[in-house]
């Protein structure tokens, strides 16, 4: 098809091409170890199509649509620069986030991570679903977040699909904030007043309590405590850790 032709047509109908071509699922994949992609079954990026000229630039650009999932697998340093520019594009559209952290990440990925959630969480208010997996540490201002999202005015999250891989076979790990960090997280995902469904595989669950909203509640946890803020840190984790 002439080129001239494509350009010339109105930008609605450009608009509703890109957006069939990327969730069509484009034979080439992304790199994900340098570019954020849109999903996991979607190794594809916007970005693909504003590089091929300026005017296809500014319709991909101004088409929050695109911009609705963004997937980042193993984070690392090369990720950042394009999920700020992400959130830019995402402008008031919902958001679905999915973060896969590698098996054994190293002290770098986890920094990265930490730097792309803060990234993500300029735009908390449009998460809409939401997926973290995460290996080992736990990022320092998860439930920060999360909290912050709680007492929004008008928060949309439904889905939330977390897995954190146990620290307990670290001697070096600090157990007791691990046991702090799922507790809070949870407490948090049960007091945002949107969510209906949640996900959830760690190496406990902090309490059988669950909040009257969810629709669907999947547990993979080997542990369920019944605890409080003032339960003993280091007698919840022995309790674990057994």
């Amino acid at each position: 098809m002439n080129k001239d032709f494509i350009d010339s047509l109105p930008v609605e109908l450009l608009r509703d091409i890109f957006l069939r071509t990327l969730l069509s699922g484009p034979e080439a994949n992304d790199d994900t170890s340098k570019t954020p992609v849109m999903s996991l079954r979607n190794k594809t990026t916007p970005f693909l199509l504003s590089q091929v000229n300026r005017h296809w630039r500014t319709v991909v650009h101004d088409t929050s649509i695109l911009w609705q999932s963004i997937a980042l697998v193993h984070p690392n340093k090369n990720h950042i620069p394009r999920t700020s520019l992400w959130m830019e594009h995402l402008r008031n559209r919902p958001l679905d986030v999915l973060i896969l952290q590698s098996d054994n990440p190293t002290e770098e990925e986890h920094e990265a991570t930490a730097e792309l959630l803060e990234l993500l969480s300029s735009r908390i208010q449009n998460w809409y679903n939401i997926e973290f997996h995460f290996r080992g540490k736990i990022p320092e201002k998860l439930a920060d977040h999360l909290r912050h999202l709680q007492r929004h005015r008008r928060p949309i999250l439904r889905d939330a699909n977390m897995s954190f891989k146990s620290l307990l076979d670290d001697r070096d790990a600090n157990l007791s904030w691990e046991f702090y960090s799922i507790y809070t997280v949870w407490q948090s995902l049960q007091s945002i007043p949107t969510i209906r469904k949640i996900h959830w595989k760690a190496p406990f669950t902090p309490e059988a309590r669950f909040s009257t909203q969810l629709l669907c509640l999947e547990l993979l946890s080997p542990s369920v405590l019944t605890i409080s803020p003032t339960t003993s840190f280091a007698a919840a984790t022995s309790f674990i850790s057994h």
